[in-house]
């Protein structure tokens, strides 16, 4: 079920995606409901993975986003506290640490903390936030925070949270 959500999560991480950074609408998946969709500001690279999900990185590559839509009926009947630990699992970061209540865009979930290190030594803070949009979509949008981050590069990874859009949720 998260094989094609989160594995590439692992390799995101390690590279902190590299690109071209530009201005960009963004949808997630680029078909069906529901999704994420909205423009994206400049100064940060979009890239889509085979799986259909999202990386948003920040041109200096000190943080990232990734957004996905896990769509399986399995969902329904899954703690988010499960779904966490898999993921975590699946990008080989650290069984997550704490927990705490957490937004997708308006929409209440739950998000999860964990740390790993990526291949250059660099510790990065994985926060996974997750919604239950319905009983077989599960939003997931996860933050990569390099360790040493300053309040100028925190704002701007705020600022792309913040755009973040969900659209056709019943």
């Amino acid at each position: 079920m998260l094989r094609k959500t989160m594995l590439p999560l692992v390799l995101f991480v390690a590279v902190l995606a590299t690109g071209v950074a530009q201005a960009a609408s963004v949808r997630v998946p680029k078909t069906g409901d529901p999704a994420f969709a909205f423009d994206t500001p400049a100064g940060w690279t979009v890239l889509y993975d085979e799986f259909g999900n999202l990386r948003l990185t920040a041109e200096d590559h000190a943080c990232a986003l990734q957004l996905s839509m896990i769509s399986d009926p399995a969902v329904g009947k899954t703690p988010l506290s499960e779904l966490a630990a898999q993921i975590m699992k699946a990008a080989e970061a650290k069984p997550f640490s704490k927990q705490r209540p957490g937004m997708i865009a308006g929409r209440h979930g739950t998000q999860f903390f964990s740390q790993i290190t990526n291949e250059k030594g660099v510790v990065v803070t994985l926060g996974v936030t997750l919604v239950k949009l319905d009983a077989s979509h599960v939003a997931s949008q996860a933050t990569m925070k390099a360790e040493g981050m300053s309040p100028a590069q925190i704002a701007s990874l705020n600022a792309l949270i913040a755009r973040v859009r969900l659209i056709g949720v019943k």
